[in-house]
């Protein structure tokens, strides 16, 4: 497997810990909404990125654009 790009901030270590991540850069960024990502998208995109926090920021990016019609509902795996 290729190594994760270099990045300053330690790897996120589980899913609780990219959750919690997910929820201040959400609301760094301004957001007050429910939960936008369920448990198991977080843990896919976790695990997707081995933790890498900038690449969580960007899966989270895509995945929120993507989903922006959804109509206020936490976007899933499926």
């Amino acid at each position: 497997m290729p190594t994760p790009p270099s990045d300053s901030s330690p790897a996120l270590p589980d899913d609780e810990t990219a959750l919690v991540h997910l929820g201040r850069s959400l609301r760094a960024a301004g957001y007050r909404g429910n939960a936008l990502f369920t448990k198991p998208a977080v843990r896919a995109m976790q695990r997707a990125t081995r933790g890498v926090p900038r690449l969580v920021n960007i899966i989270s990016f895509n995945c929120a654009r993507t989903g922006a019609g959804g109509g206020g509902l936490a976007l899933d795996l499926g």
